[in-house]
């Protein structure tokens, strides 16, 4: 056997003939997508959110009730996370609650009704920023609220208790830190502006350390200066003019730096005694790649992962105003009656045969 450099194969053949055989060439692969555009095409398998990727960045969004797609949300009749603002409207606390946000569908993302607990179905790598408003119109004393971020087990997580303590929890080591600042100390129900439609949050984990942000009051004008200002107006107006005379700014309400472990992991949300709604939750970072790649292998196994770009829609071709046209007038064609033979006329075949 011998193989030519056409392509074909030299064997033996019957009777000491050669015969030529014709190899099949290899089927030619698919070149594989890039990691940014194949997380896009996945997105909603692997986050259940809307994500735009740039390089080894990405933005999530949790729109119109997506919430629930990316993060297992359960609720009972009157209590849990719910991620769909009907369901929350048929509280009897619902329409307080969302204040106005569950007209713009987009805006909202999730809420919380007296206890309950949400995980997210993803992890999130060592370098990201959550942000999002949170409205929470009224407190308990014994009201609170905790944000596991790279939570690997019960054991393993950072804790961040309603934004003024920091807790770092690493299998037998544990941190803990509290606000310095003397805005935040005390019970949220002396700082925490329970009249805001919602109140600007960041928590953001980059290079081992965390930082908090959260908007809050800076400067505002002496109660008799603004009574004098706004003289016999209606309560309500009056309530809305004091509230613009108010500066407000992100404060840095805790950081803490040195944070080896853990670096990646889920993230969950935990309350009790506490009501409050979440709106325009966003995650930005850097690709979780190693949980990527497991959960690619996931999908291939299931046979769900995409790997090829959908195919481009068909454009049809602008169809022109149809025009008027001009049908031409049919030619009357007369047609003659039949009529029988004139007997006052001579008939020439009767002279020819005379």
């Amino acid at each position: 056997m011998r193989l030519l450099k056409s392509g074909l194969i030299i064997c033996g053949g019957v009777g000491g003939f050669l015969t030529a055989v014709a190899m099949a060439a290899p089927a030619k692969s698919e070149p594989e997508l890039p990691l940014a555009r194949l997380v896009e095409l996945n997105a909603e398998a692997l986050f259940g959110g809307t994500v735009k990727v740039d390089n080894d960045r990405f933005t999530m969004t949790f729109p119109g009730g997506r919430f629930g797609k990316g993060f297992v949300c359960r609720h009972g009749k009157t209590a849990g996370v719910y991620s769909k603002n009907g369901e929350l409207r048929r509280q009897p606390l619902g329409g307080k609650l969302l204040g106005g946000i569950d007209k713009i569908e987009e805006k909202f993302s999730f809420a919380g009704l007296i206890a309950g607990e949400t995980v997210s179905r993803f992890q999130l790598a060592d370098d990201f920023k959550l942000s999002f408003k949170l409205r929470v119109p009224q407190f308990e004393r014994d009201s609170s609220l905790t944000w596991f971020i790279n939570r690997e087990s019960n054991k393993s997580y950072l804790g961040v208790d309603f934004f003024r303590e920091i807790s770092v929890i690493d299998k037998a080591k544990k941190r803990r830190e509290t606000s310095a600042d003397q805005r935040f100390r005390g019970s949220p129900l002396r700082w925490f502006d329970s009249k805001s439609t919602g109140v600007p949050v960041e928590i953001v984990f980059k290079d081992g350390k965390m930082t908090v942000c959260m908007e809050t009051r800076v400067a505002e004008k002496k109660e008799a200066d603004i009574k004098e200002q706004q003289g016999n107006k209606p309560a309500k107006e009056k309530e809305k003019e004091k509230e613009k005379e108010i500066e407000k700014e992100m404060a840095e309400v805790i950081a803490l730096d040195g944070v080896d472990e853990p670096r990646h992991g889920h993230l969950a949300i935990r309350f009790t005694n506490l009501s409050f709604v979440v709106s325009e939750f966003q995650i930005e970072g850097r690709l979780p790649e190693e949980w990527i790649q497991r959960r690619f292998d996931q999908l291939r196994k299931a046979r769900r992962l995409k790997v090829k770009e959908p195919p481009a829609e068909k454009k049809e071709p602008e169809k022109k105003p149809d025009e008027k046209k001009e049908t031409p007038k049919k030619n009357k064609i007369k047609k003659d009656k039949k009529k029988g033979p004139d007997l006052d006329k001579p008939d020439p075949e009767a002279d020819e045969d005379l």
